[in-house]
């Protein structure tokens, strides 16, 4: 488990599924929280009161930060209703799908047998989601003078700014 104090936190309520939404919109908290870069290595963890997975990902094979970034951006300004995000494991790999329904986004993360999924308005998941990401990209190990020590990638800076303001937009 991360340290409170490595932990960028971030915490959206959502709406979970179909039987919650017939019981009358209870709503779960989703933490999506990334750790400090290091050596090539991130944590990561998603969690929501019942539910709990945390993952070092790699930035070996591909660049799996610039891949979500790109998949936000893409489900933000168009019709595109699925998106795969792949983080690399060593050797396995973990999987993160958005579904979008209408104006829900459905979030799942795959790992194996194991899974977590929730839904959420759209708009609110694709928010957090950003802030998530601001948040990991605010971190001083991305100074744009050190950000390839720390992961093998730039950090996907540009194109979090592009989503930023397609989110501002009405």
């Amino acid at each position: 488990m991360i340290s409170t104090n490595k932990r960028m936190h971030l915490t959206a309520l959502l709406v979970a599924g179909d039987a919650q939404r017939r019981e009358g919109c209870k709503t779960v908290e989703l933490d999506v929280s990334f750790g400090v870069p290091k050596h090539g290595w991130l944590p990561v963890t998603v969690e929501t009161p019942s539910r709990f997975q945390q993952r070092d990902v790699s930035d070996a094979l591909h660049d799996s930060l610039t891949e979500f970034t790109n998949s936000l951006l893409r489900l933000a300004s168009s019709d595109t209703l699925e998106e795969r995000v792949s983080w690399t494991l060593e050797p396995d790999e973990w999987i993160w799908v958005l579904l979008v329904r209408g104006d829900r986004l459905e979030f799942r993360v795959i790992d194996g047998d194991d899974a977590i999924a929730t839904e959420v308005q759209k708009r609110e998941g694709l928010s957090m989601l950003f802030r998530s990401m601001s948040a990991l990209g605010a971190n001083e190990a991305w100074s744009r003078n050190k950000d390839l020590t720390v992961w093998s990638w730039s950090f996907p800076h540009d194109g979090l700014a592009r989503l930023g303001k397609l989110l501002q937009d009405p």
